[in-house]
């Protein structure tokens, strides 16, 4: 199960719902940098793992991912995708409809729903998850 969290006051930062920040990105740097080692699990890890893959795209994705982000404060709703549900009920839309922290809150999503499964039937579960979504 997740840490309940929320975004940061920045960009990159993942905070738990008290205002904790456990681990932000730093554009640019390649580096996660860990507040709360504690708290620091491996969904945490893939979702900041997601922003530094985020910056290693060119510029036209990077811009585009950005200008989907609400300007200002962000809540957690930014971060909202709709779950597997509102993935299937949007066949046609790719993951570059979605804002960069939507599409890191779908890997820590799955890589949570993942270590949830008994190793032995980690494929076979993982494939009763959902379907595929085909990106276009």
């Amino acid at each position: 199960m997740p840490i309940p969290t929320q975004i940061g006051a920045d960009p990159g930062q993942q905070t738990i719902a008290n205002g904790t920040t456990i681990a932000s990105v730093t554009p640019g740097t390649g580096r996660i940098d860990v507040a709360q080692p504690s708290m620091y699990t491996p969904t945490v890890a893939a979702h900041e793992s997601t922003h530094i893959f985020q910056g290693t795209r060119n510029g036209d994705f990077q811009r585009a991912s950005q200008s989907l982000l609400p300007q200002g404060v962000q809540s957690a709703q930014d971060y909202d995708y709709g779950g597997v549900k509102g993935l299937q009920s949007n066949p046609l839309k790719s993951i570059g409809n979605y804002n960069p922290e939507q599409q890191a809150r779908m890997v820590e999503d799955l890589t949570s729903a993942q270590a949830a499964l008994p190793a032995k039937d980690e494929p076979r579960a993982i494939a009763g998850l959902g379907q595929q979504k085909e990106c276009t």
